[in-house]
């Protein structure tokens, strides 16, 4: 269910995975007794959002958008998919009690939740 990349970074497995998108879920280690969450969708070139940043805006990320980057010929499990949009969230804000959270017990139910959502809203939107 993860992979251990380095000491202080898990990339924790979802396999939902659309046509034109991604989701991918991830746990990393800001210091050496906490654990922070993020969530990003990787937004290929040919999904029909790619080019309305209100609807990218709009998808329904905990907290909001948080991270937003695009890349030219980025690789995703050896495919080049050309132009891709990252976007993310992260479960660092006030409330949000995750840092204990090791995703070597799993993904916490309320994180996979959210991942779950995006890709249904991602999916019908392809």
């Amino acid at each position: 269910m993860y992979s251990l990349n380095d000491e202080a970074s898990v990339s924790v497995s979802f396999s939902n995975r659309g046509k034109n998108f991604n989701v991918v879920i991830k746990a990393w280690r800001p210091t050496e007794s906490r654990w922070a969450w993020n969530i990003y969708v990787n937004l290929f070139e040919r999904h029909p959002l790619f080019e309305s940043n209100e609807a990218i805006l709009n998808l329904p990320f905990h907290g909001g958008v948080t991270y937003d980057k695009s890349s030219r010929d980025e690789y995703l499990n050896g495919d080049l998919r050309g132009l891709v949009k990252i976007v993310g969230c992260d479960y660092m804000h006030l409330y949000d009690d995750f840092e204990n959270c090791s995703p070597l017990d799993g993904i916490p139910y309320s994180i996979k939740m959210d991942a779950e959502g995006l890709f249904r809203k991602l999916k019908r939107s392809e």
